[in-house]
């Protein structure tokens, strides 16, 4: 039987333009700020402000490229540990996906949805699941 579990919400966010917090392990702790899923950055009104106007294509009111970090701790029902887990991803940039520490996996499509198992991962009902989406091209 398959279980969904919404992870809309609040989630702790940071913005990495230099695209330097892989090195610097920011999937090791909650960022400070904050921002609210599902959305954009440019919906939360994060980035630079932009009064430039595209023809053809959507224009953001606030522009960001580089790494955009989501992190959120999670909670799961004890029964939940003995079911397949799965992280579903969808109209997304390149992704890589942590849970605490431990970094489960990469996409790279603009096109597919992209489908994480965190079920070896996650070993405790409470953990950190952390997902950079690169923003940039």
């Amino acid at each position: 039987m398959i279980k969904n579990i919404n992870l809309a919400g609040t989630w702790q966010f940071a913005m990495d333009g230099d695209k330097t917090g892989i090195e610097k392990k920011y999937f090791a702790a909650l960022p400070e700020d904050t921002i609210s899923l599902p959305g954009t950055i440019s919906m939360a009104e994060k980035g630079t402000p932009s009064d430039k106007r595209e023809i053809g294509t959507l224009t953001d009111p606030y522009l960001f490229e580089g790494y955009a970090w989501y992190a959120k701790e999670i909670s799961l029902a004890d029964e939940d540990l003995d079911r397949e887990i799965y992280l579903h991803l969808e109209r997304t940039r390149m992704t890589k996906v942590w849970v605490n520490d431990t970094l489960v996996g990469e996409h790279d499509s603009l096109n597919t949805p992209h489908r994480y198992r965190l079920t070896d991962d996650i070993t405790e009902k409470d953990f950190r699941l952390t997902v950079l989406v690169s923003n940039v091209d």
